[in-house]
């Protein structure tokens, strides 16, 4: 049969990144003095911007629901600029990476910007599903699951982008002991053996002498569990984006201090400034600047309203914590939010980091603080996890120096003085993270 060339129509699907969409997301995401700072560089490019700014905004150190209370005696005054390159900080460390991956095209970098914008600044692990992330973007998954292997073998430090501890502990091992394959077989099959530190089981289960096994451990004990650490931002004190206050009858009401302090707009005679221009491809250009206009101002539009309905329902749930303290905290999930308003839990998760809220006690906390799981109770309704580390960080703090708690003492008087039932690993688990010594090491300190 003679070979021969035609054109034959046919479909071809093609990835192709929405600009209005991304900048959309990109503006959800934005902590708000770096938002700030973007439509600040957008309003000397476009002539149809204008940019109100009234005053500046008290700041507040940053409380944390299971840390100690912060002194708030003499809260600064600033506009939040300073915040910018701290905020900033961990994502322009990654996306510097990236301009420099040559051999990558544009549309790979694009999705590697993606996820990068979408790690989490405290450790840089991805908490995002990326099938959520296809969805949010409209892009294809498996382009995304190509981009983020990318990121993960190429970009510093290692263990950036993973989903979980095991794969933060295998990318590790896979860069930095290559030569050692039995770490990553460990860390694959064995992992729950390595944290209890169980030579003898290992050893076992690895069919390799003691002194192999205790050598691999060293190694484990190496890798980093949170790898973007470093990276993030170490910020004091935050000008908060929303206050709660009181009303008439315990009435609690929200209020965006952001929004009321900058704010952004489109001149009331913007089409007659067009009128006025006769050269086409002026014309042409002051119309592109016009839309592009209409689609920033909507899109911080959205984001104010966004954060406004998430901020109002996370306040409707937690009521009893803003009038009662940490003792009214309920379990909350961002998926429970995501319901209650009809959106996605995703934009939840976006809309919650790097987000502040001031308190009628005047304390400042992220919203994500807010989102616990839930703990069974005697009295069958739930307990916050976030209450319960409280509970267990004042015990510790009261106790007597005499007779220190153990971790069984502490679950049985959270069962007795609360009602809530807790195992003893889990309060072990609770006190690690809150930097609490065990009960023999703070008898000794004592």
């Amino acid at each position: 049969m003679p070979l021969s060339l035609r054109q034959v129509p046919a479909q071809k699907q093609e990835l192709r990144l929405n600009a209005q969409l991304l900048q959309s997301l990109r503006i959800l995401h934005l902590p708000q003095p770096k938002l700030e700072a973007f439509i600040e560089q957008q309003a000397q490019e476009n002539p149809f911007l204008t940019i109100e700014k009234r005053g500046t905004l008290k700041e507040y150190e940053v409380s944390s629901l299971s840390g100690p209370a912060p002194s708030l005696s003499d809260p600064g005054q600033s506009d939040g600029t300073h915040l910018l390159e701290a905020s900033g900080s961990f994502r322009s460390h990654l996306l510097d990476q990236v301009v420099e991956l040559s051999y990558a095209d544009k549309t790979e970098r694009a999705m590697v910007h993606l996820i990068i914008e979408n790690l989490d600044p405290s450790d840089g692990y991805l908490r995002v599903s990326l099938e959520e992330l296809a969805n949010d973007y409209g892009v294809d998954s498996e382009a995304l699951e190509d981009a983020l292997i990318l990121l993960q073998d190429e970009i510093e430090p290692a263990g950036i982008g993973a989903r979980s501890l095991r794969e933060c502990f295998e990318l590790q091992a896979r860069r930095f002991h290559a030569d050692t394959p039995l770490l990553l077989s460990m860390i694959q099959d064995h992992m729950e053996l390595a944290q209890a530190a169980k030579v003898d089981a290992l050893v076992e289960a690895l069919n390799v002498p003691e002194d192999t096994v205790e050598a691999l451990l060293r190694a484990y004990r190496q890798l980093d569990a949170s790898p973007g650490r470093d990276l993030a931002p170490e910020t004091q004190t935050v000008s908060p984006d929303f206050e709660i206050t009181h009303g008439e009858d315990n009435e609690l009401i929200v209020r965006s201090l952001r929004s009321d302090s900058f704010r952004l707009s489109i001149p009331e005679d913007a089409k007659n400034m067009l009128d006025k221009v006769e050269d086409e491809k002026k014309l042409k250009d002051l119309r592109a600047k016009l839309a592009a206009a209409h689609a920033l101002t909507s899109a911080v539009e959205r984001r104010i309203e966004t954060e406004r309905a998430v901020v109002e329902s996370i306040v409707r749930v937690q009521r009893n914590f803003f009038i009662d303290g940490f003792q009214g905290l309920r379990p909350l999930t961002q998926r429970e939010v995501a319901e209650a308003i009809g959106m996605h839990e995703s934009t939840i998760s976006r809309v919650v980091a790097g987000r502040y809220i001031l308190t009628p006690q005047q304390r400042t906390h992220e919203l994500r603080e807010f989102f616990s799981r839930a703990l069974p109770t005697e009295s069958g309704e739930a307990a916050s996890s976030i209450a319960v580390k409280i509970m267990i960080r004042e015990m510790v703090k009261n106790e007597e120096p005499s007779s220190t708690l153990s971790d069984n003492r502490i679950a049985e008087l959270l069962l007795d003085e609360h009602g809530i039932h807790i195992a003893r690993r889990t309060v072990a688990k609770y006190r690690k993270t809150l930097d609490i010594p065990t009960s023999s090491q703070r008898r000794r300190r004592h």
